[in-house]
């Protein structure tokens, strides 16, 4: 846990100094001389934004999701069992999905709010402000989109897997040569491939699955082998992680209580 905790600090204070650094220019108005004066003697609201930055690039920010199941949780211990790590994941999640084309729909919003604030002739500062929220908010899934065309690409050429054929058997005997869902796949000393797992990666390995899957999709037979395809790449990138190993494992067990138990 002292490991742990050492390396958040180290990303708080790698991305709150990136943080001050980057309002500081908007600031200044790209006046470099005004934006050191800013980061030497910085503003009580400027390092409330950045100790926001710092818990979000950690994955600490409120949650109104996680808040509720934490206060169901405090109700009845059993959930302790079921759902031990809320905040983090449910974080997680939130990135994932804002740098995924999804996050368009947020960065929209921004950016419109930002229109209308210089439409009306709103305060220089709020207009700098919304502004330069509008700019992350868009950047966030036009990263994320240029990681799913990258990877796109390396999964069509066969340098990832994807969660491979919707049909069990199929996959299984696709299991029995070797292979690996969700992995990177580089040439071994032997001639054999070795599959590198990707899915512990967040917040883009849920990207990195989407990628894979995509590649993979032309590859289905019937209509209904696409939409199962599609459904299982959503259900499996988002809710196939560690930390909900807990929650799935419940689930089998009211499913199958003399099989899971």
């Amino acid at each position: 846990f002292r490991l742990l905790s050492a390396f958040d600090t180290y990303f708080q204070g790698l991305g709150g100094e990136a943080e001050m650094y980057k309002l500081a220019w908007r600031r200044s108005g790209g006046n470099e001389a005004r934006a050191r004066q800013i980061i030497e003697n910085p503003p009580a609201d400027l390092l409330a934004e950045v100790g926001k930055a710092k818990a979000a690039r950690t994955f600490r920010e409120p949650n109104e999701l996680a808040r509720a199941i934490v206060n169901l949780r405090s109700k009845n211990r059993l959930f302790h069992l079921i759902l031990p790590f809320v905040e983090t994941p449910a974080n997680i999640a939130t990135a994932t999905w804002r740098r995924s084309p999804a996050g368009f729909i947020e960065a929209g919003k921004a950016l419109a709010e930002y229109r209308r604030a210089v439409n009306y002739g709103a305060e220089a500062a709020t207009v700098a402000r919304l502004k330069g929220e509008a700019i992350d908010k868009l950047a966030r899934p036009l990263v994320g989109s240029m990681i799913l065309g990258t990877f796109y690409a390396l999964a069509k050429s066969g340098m990832m897997t994807g969660s491979g054929p919707t049909d069990p058997k199929d996959k299984n005997a696709l299991r029995e040569t070797g292979w690996q869902p969700y992995s990177f796949v580089f040439p071994g000393p032997d001639g054999k491939k070795v599959y590198i797992p990707f899915n512990r990666f967040e917040p883009v390995s849920a990207l990195f699955g989407f990628a894979a899957d995509m590649a993979e999709a032309k590859e289905q037979k019937t209509a209904g082998d696409l939409a199962s395809k599609a459904f299982g790449s959503i259900t499996q990138n988002l809710t196939s992680k560690t930390y909900l190993q807990g929650l799935a494992d419940a689930a089998e067990f009211i499913n199958d209580p003399m099989r899971a138990g």
